[in-house]
């Protein structure tokens, strides 16, 4: 990158107050969710009618409907604006944490979870926050974003274990219910978006037709892929392996340093990535995730917690700069609909990696999981060979893909 470039990271201004409205709102949700995630398999194998595949499905399914609503909502963005449809995901959540709060049946809950991941939010989020900032400042607006819902994490996870000393889960998902339903008291009345329709000729179904048609972007979201797949195989495995050493309300040791450290890794992260350093920022993630995952392997207490600290940091990195690369990549007519591709592929992972997890261990073949973990962290490697994080993003170019 350019001296000149530079300078216009350094002196050129963040929308902060906005950034920090969308990052409450952001970080409700933040709270909400994974206060219950270490959680989900337990409760689940607790449910009439459960088995290890039907407690895996009901943590995966999350991820499996989210991903599939995340390219309508985010061409829909794109055409209507991203507040309607962050009030319309925020409300599906809404109802989906209610129903998990009042069901005894797992094959109920999984469709609580199902609805639960229909509000599909994220990639708007994020194209919003592209609209509003400068493409120079991409990764930093992220990051600035990220300061204020990582710190909510924290909180969940240490809140999430206490709380769970005193209520039972389901009380846990009627309070994550009230905490989305404050969400969206604040978007209903404290943000504001200037939306008159973007410009563009083209029709958006081709469009995304189009866009899926770009290899580039295609990299980009399999990278979303491998690293939430190695996350939710985090949540699926760790609380087991912790609860042979400690008691599973004590879980919050583990996960709050991790997220604190993994709050300064994504700073430093964001930081080298806007001067230009994507690929570095996502190769030492990718190993970190990798050998994070496969570290529960081994029969030590303390390698659960440096599992969870190398997870967290890359997952933190990657879940900041990918979307910021999108938003650098895709003007804002076609940016929605290629976040929305993104985060398709980004919940996918989620869906399939304690799904598998599920099924691996069902047939006694736990070991597949850190095998097919060590694969795709491979083929991530070697996808980050491919990206052109300098794709030309004129509108020609968007709309020609």
């Amino acid at each position: 990158m350019g001296s000149s470039s530079q300078k216009d990271v350094i002196t050129e201004p963040l929308n902060k107050q906005f950034l920090i409205l969308l990052g409450i709102i952001m970080g409700l949700r933040e709270l909400s969710m994974t206060m219950l995630n270490p959680f989900i398999s337990l409760f689940g194998r607790q449910l009439n009618g459960s088995t290890p595949f039907l407690a895996g499905l009901a943590l995966g399914i999350y991820g499996l409907t989210n991903g599939f609503f995340q390219i309508p909502y985010g061409v829909w963005s794109d055409r209507i604006g991203r507040k309607k449809l962050l009030i319309l995901g925020l409300l599906q959540l809404f109802l989906g944490l209610l129903l998990a709060g009042l069901t005894s049946n797992i094959y109920v809950f999984i469709f609580a979870r199902a609805l639960q991941g229909s509000g599909a939010i994220m990639g708007i989020a994020y194209s919003w926050v592209g609209d509003v900032t400068p493409k120079e400042k991409s990764n930093q607006a992220m990051g600035f974003v990220g300061m204020i819902v990582a710190p909510s994490a924290v909180i969940a996870f240490v809140a999430g274990p206490i709380l769970y000393q005193f209520m039972s889960l389901k009380w846990l998902f009627l309070g994550a219910a009230f905490l989305i339903g404050i969400s969206l008291l604040f978007i209903l009345f404290f943000t504001h978006e200037k939306f008159s329709g973007h410009n563009t000729n083209s029709h958006p179904w081709a469009m995304l037709w189009q866009m899926v048609h770009n290899k580039n972007l295609i990299f980009i979201s399999l990278l979303g892929v491998i690293y939430n797949f190695i996350m939710a195989c985090l949540f699926f495995i760790l609380p087991d392996k912790f609860d042979h050493y400690m008691p599973i309300s004590n879980l919050w040791l583990v996960f709050a340093p991790a997220l604190i450290i993994g709050m300064i890794v994504m700073k430093l992260g964001t930081r080298d990535a806007d001067y230009g350093h994507f690929k570095r920022v996502s190769f030492i993630s990718l190993l970190f995730l990798g050998s994070g995952l496969i570290l529960l392997l081994a029969p030590f207490a303390f390698c659960i917690w440096f599992s969870a600290i190398l997870v967290m940091s890359g997952f933190m990195c990657l879940t900041t700069v990918l979307p910021s690369l999108i938003n650098r990549l895709f003007l804002v007519d076609s940016r929605g609909s290629a976040n929305g591709i993104l985060q398709t592929f980004t919940f996918l992972g989620f869906f399939l990696g304690p799904t598998l997890s599920g099924i691996y261990i069902q047939m006694n073949v736990a070991y597949l999981i850190y095998v097919t973990v060590g694969l795709l962290c491979t083929v991530g490697l070697i996808l980050l060979h491919f990206i052109d994080t300098e794709q030309n993003n004129s509108e020609e170019d968007n709309l020609n893909i």
